[in-house]
């Protein structure tokens, strides 16, 4: 059963998305400090919420989908009860991470579960639900600032708009694989509302927008110096590289 719930929420996507984390930690507050155990639990746990969530909330939707169709909870391997019970571990395991941290990361816990909720709901409602997942992430260097120096500082917002961006912009790309099925089921996306030249168009702006963040924060903050410069570059190329694979 804990390799179903693993597949189910892609434990190896909530890894890879640690250095989202890890990025904020390290960038506005320049050392990792006790909270940062707490600050883990809480990033991990309401990972595994977001995507509970849409597997739950999606879930006659994904059967009828031949792309999820391999899915643990579109074969049944675990029950919606299952689902929703693991659920309200994760959320209550979130809620419980935030209020050990101090009370405005609670506070701002019940802004991240409202925006975890609504995700899924986005795509029945608008075409660009792409940009709700966007906020989600623009919420993480934030939730760092509120949980390390109870504020929120220019460059926590930077950041954030830095994170927002790019997820936004993949999470477009990611939608050009359901692009007929959107069309057929009237599901909101940018690929199915406005076509795939378009959505690519804007996915590259919104990488662009990526690059221009990170590299304004050389002005930002303090001592991040060259070896932060060539990261960014480094790290841009590789978007550009992978724009230039879906454009082929």
């Amino acid at each position: 059963m804990l390799r179903s719930f693993a597949k189910l929420t892609k434990i190896e996507h909530t890894i890879f998305a640690l250095p989202f984390l890890i990025s904020s930690i390290a960038l506005l507050y320049g050392s990792f400090p006790d909270k940062t155990l707490m600050l883990t639990l809480a990033f991990l746990s309401a990972r595994l919420t977001g995507m509970a969530l849409n597997r739950l909330i999606d879930l006659e939707i994904d059967k009828l989908n031949p792309r999820m169709r391999a899915e643990v909870h579109v074969k049944g391997e675990l029950s919606k009860s299952q689902i929703e019970g693991f659920t309200s571990f994760t959320i209550s395991l979130f809620i419980f991470s935030c209020a050990f941290i101090n009370l405005y990361t609670l506070f701002l816990a019940w802004v991240v579960l409202i925006a975890l909720w609504v995700y899924p709901y986005a795509k029945r409602y608008t075409n660009y639900p792409h940009f709700v997942l966007g906020f989600i992430y623009f919420l993480v260097p934030i939730a760092v600032e509120v949980s390390l120096k109870e504020g929120v500082s220019i460059g926590g917002i930077v950041l954030g708009i830095a994170m927002a961006s790019f997820v936004s912009g993949f999470d477009i790309l990611y939608a050009l694989l359901d692009r007929d099925f959107d069309i057929k089921f009237k599901i909101g996306s940018i690929p199915a509302k406005h076509g795939v030249r378009s959505a690519l168009i804007i996915s590259s702006y919104l990488h662009i927008i990526t690059f221009v963040s990170l590299f304004s924060l050389v002005f930002i903050l303090d001592n991040l110096g060259i070896v932060y410069s060539i990261g960014v570059f480094i790290f841009c190329s590789k978007l550009i590289y992978k724009q230039l694979i879906f454009k082929v």
